[in-house]
C-alpha cells in the first residue's frame, strides 16, 4: 500500500512524467515525484503532505530546511521513493525493477505488469528521528543564512574601490566573509552527512570516511587500456598521454600554500589549480570577480599551472537567496555579455585551461534543472567556440550523493542532464567519502554512492571520456600530527584513493583540495574534519612517495598534453561587456 503524497489515498498509479516518476492513479492525478516535496521553493502556507507509509497528514514546512523530514505520526521518511512500492500494475511497483539486477525476480515482476518501466532511483532513507527534527531544522537554517562567502573571492580589480560595509550586529558580520561558491553549492550535502544520511554508510558520528573503505573499491577499467588515438587512451583535448595522471590542486588559497609546503619538492609542484566563478549576481560586482578571475588565471599559468575553472550557473537575489539560472542563460540573453567575458578571459591565458560548467549537476544541493542545465551547458560551450576560445576543454562534472539519474534520457525531450559528446570533453567527479569509491554498491533498492561512482565511470567509459577527479579530499578521517593516526588515516582514506585511481586507467587526472574543513567557514558544523597533508608527517611523506611514481604529470608538462601544443596565441581580453546587465544583491558587497 502507498499513500498519494497529495491526496492522501492508497493509489496504483498511472502514466509517466517527464521525469520519470509515475503519476497519482486516483483523482488527483498529481505527480508522485520526490522532487514535488524536496523543490527549491517554498510551499504555499498550509500545505499538507501525506505520508506515503500511512497517509497521515504532515505540514509541508519548507524543503529547503527539511531535507529528509520523517512522518509525525508513523516515524517513517517522507520521502515518497521509501514506501514500499505495491505488487500490481502501474504505480511504484516497477521502481525496485529498474534498479535491481536482471534475475528471476525483475523478469517475474515485468511479466507481471503491462506498463512500461519507471526509471527512478530512489535515495536511502535518513538515519535521523522525528524527534531531532526541529534543533536539526535550526541548524541547517543557521548554517544556510551565514554560509555565503566560502569560496576564495579575489581582491577588487585595480582603481575599483571596495564599497563600505554597513555596521550590522556582531552575530552577523560574518555572512559574507571572503569564501562563499563552495559552501552554496554544497551547503545541503553538509547538511545531510551532519544529519547521518544512511546513504553515506557512517557511525553515529556521521564520519563516513573515518573507519575506512566499507566495500570492495570501485574499479570499471579498462583493466588493458590500449591508446585509441596515438598515445592517448581517448584522444580528447589536453589529455595526458597513456598511462600518465595530471596532478592538481584545490581552489582554497591558503591550502594551496600549505599543500605546497607539504610536498616541498619543485618537481611535485601540481599541474592544474582549482578556482570558481559564479555567472549570476553576487554581492561583489561583476566586472570586479571576472577581472579578478582572469588576472588570477594569468598568474597561475605565469607559475606553470593549468587553470581549471568552474563557472557555476547560480547567483544571489536582492534577500541573498540561491537562484539557478540555467533556464534564463538556456534560453534568453541576460547572461550572453558575462558568458562571452569568461570566454574572452580564458581565451586571453597563454596555454590550456580546463572549463567545468555547473558542478554537481544534479545534487539537491544545487537549484539546476533537468533538460535546461544541459541546454545551457551547450549555450555556453557554443559562445566560447563563437569567441574563437581554442584553448578550453569542456567538463562535466557529477558527485556519487546525488540522484543517479546522470544518464536518464526522456524519449520526447531528450537526456535530463547530459550535453552531448559534441561539447563534452572530460567527465568529472567530485569524491569526499571512502565509500564513494570502496564501498557497497546498493542501499535496499537504491544505488549507493560507490554503485553511482561505477556507473558513471561506466558512462564515461561507453562516451569514450577521459574522467577527471575535479575535487577530492580526506574530508572525514581527521589528520593529527599523532603518527598512529597518520598510518590509520592513510589505510581508511588515502591507500584506497590512489589504489581507486590505479584500478580506473581512464581517471586521469585529479585535484587534491588540502583543507582544514573543521575551522574553514561552517564545514565544521556540518562534520568537517582537517583534510590538510601537511599536518601529519607519515601522510605527508605517503602523499610525496605516490606522486613521485613516474605516472604522475606535475607543472611544466602541459606541452605533453594532447593538442596542447598547437595551441594559437593568447588574444588580450577587450572591455567587459556583461556588466551591463548587472543586478547585485542589496546586501554588503
Amino acid at each position: 500500500m502507498v499513500y498519494c503524497q497529495n491526496c492522501g489515498k492508497d493509489t496504483a498509479g498511472a502514466g509517466v512524467t517527464f521525469y520519470g516518476n509515475v503519476l497519482c492513479g486516483e483523482a488527483c492525478k498529481k505527480d508522485l515525484s520526490e522532487r514535488l516535496y524536496f523543490r527549491d521553493t517554498p510551499p504555499e502556507p498550509g500545505s499538507v503532505w501525506y505520508c506515503p507509509h500511512c497517509g497521515g497528514q504532515n505540514p509541508m514546512g519548507d524543503p529547503r530546511k527539511q531535507l529528509r523530514p520523517n512522518c509525525t505520526q508513523c516515524g517513517k521518511p517522507l520521502d515518497p521513493a521509501s514506501a514500499a512500492p505495491p505488487k500490481k500494475q502501474g504505480c511504484l511497483g516497477l521502481l525496485v525493477v529498474a534498479l535491481l539486477p536482471a534475475g528471476l525476480a525483475a523478469a517475474a515482476a515485468l511479466a507481471a505488469c503491462s506498463d512500461p518501466p519507471i526509471a527512478l532511483r530512489p535515495d536511502p532513507p535518513p538515519s535521523s528521528s522525528p524527534a531531532a527534527q526541529p534543533a536539526q531544522d535550526a541548524q541547517a537554517a543557521q548554517a544556510r543564512r551565514r554560509a555565503q562567502q566560502q569560496q576564495q573571492q579575489p581582491p577588487p580589480a585595480a582603481g575599483e574601490p571596495e564599497p563600505p560595509a554597513p555596521e550590522r550586529p556582531a552575530a552577523e558580520r560574518d555572512e559574507h566573509t571572503p569564501e562563499d561558491v563552495v559552501n552554496r553549492r554544497m551547503l545541503h550535502r553538509r547538511e545531510r552527512i551532519a544529519r547521518g544520511a544512511a546513504e553515506a554508510g557512517g557511525g553515529p558520528d556521521s564520519t563516513p570516511g573515518a573507519e575506512g573503505p566499507t566495500g570492495p573499491l570501485v574499479a570499471v577499467g579498462p583493466a588493458d587500456p590500449q591508446p585509441q588515438v596515438g598515445a592517448f587512451l581517448h584522444g580528447a583535448k589536453f589529455e595526458p598521454p597513456l598511462g600518465r595522471v595530471l596532478h592538481g590542486m584545490g581552489n582554497w588559497e591558503a591550502g594551496r600554500e600549505s599543500y605546497l609546503r607539504a610536498l616541498d619538492d619543485p618537481a611535485l609542484q601540481p599541474a592544474t589549480a582549482l578556482s570558481f566563478l559564479p555567472i549570476g549576481d553576487w554581492p561583489r560586482t561583476w566586472a570586479t570577480r571576472v577581472t579578478a578571475t582572469r588576472e588570477g588565471m594569468t598568474d597561475l599559468a605565469a607559475k606553470g599551472y593549468i587553470p581549471h575553472l568552474d563557472i557555476s550557473l547560480f547567483g544571489l537575489d536582492a534577500q541573498d537567496e540561491q537562484q539557478g539560472i540555467d533556464a534564463d542563460i538556456a534560453h534568453g540573453d541576460k547572461y550572453d555579455g558575462r558568458v562571452r567575458d569568461v570566454a574572452r578571459a580564458v581565451r586571453s591565458i597563454e596555454g590550456p585551461v580546463f572549463v567545468r560548467i555547473g558542478a554537481e549537476f544534479n545534487g539537491r544541493w544545487n537549484p539546476y534543472t533537468p533538460f535546461e542545465f544541459p541546454a545551457a551547458f551547450r549555450k555556453i560551450v557554443e559562445i566560447f567556440r563563437a569567441e574563437g576560445v581554442a584553448n578550453a576543454a569542456f567538463v562535466w562534472c557529477y558527485e556519487p550523493d546525488a540522484p543517479s539519474d546522470f544518464a536518464d534520457v526522456d524519449p520526447e525531450r531528450g537526456p535530463l542532464w547530459y550535453p552531448g559528446d559534441d561539447v563534452v570533453d572530460w567527465f568529472g567527479l567530485d569524491v569526499f567519502h571512502t565509500n564513494n569509491f570502496a564501498g557497497p554498491r546498493e542501499s535496499g533498492v537504491a544505488l549507493a554512492p560507490a554503485g553511482r561512482c561505477e556507473a558513471f565511470l561506466r558512462m564515461a567509459l561507453e562516451h569514450d571520456k577521459p574522467v577527471i577527479l575535479a575535487e577530492s579530499s580526506a574530508a572525514f578521517v581527521e589528520l593529527t600530527p599523532d603518527p598512529a593516526d597518520g598510518e590509520a588515516d592513510w589505510a581508511a582514506w588515502f591507500a584506497p584513493y590512489f589504489e581507486f585511481l590505479e584500478a580506473n586507467p581512464n581517471i586521469e587526472a585529479f585535484h587534491y583540495v588540502n583543507v582544514d574543513w573543521s575551522v574553514t567557514g561552517h564545514y565544521g558544523e556540518m562534520g568537517w574534519r582537517n583534510a590538510s597533508i601537511d599536518v601529519n608527517p607519515i601522510v605527508t611523506e605517503r602523499f610525496r612517495e605516490e606522486l613521485r611514481k613516474p605516472r604522475y604529470l606535475h607543472a611544466g608538462n602541459a606541452a605533453l598534453l594532447n593538442g596542447a601544443a598547437e595551441l594559437p596565441a593568447a588574444v588580450p581580453a577587450p572591455a567587459l561587456e556583461g556588466a551591463e546587465s548587472e543586478q547585485p544583491s542589496t546586501r554588503r558587497r
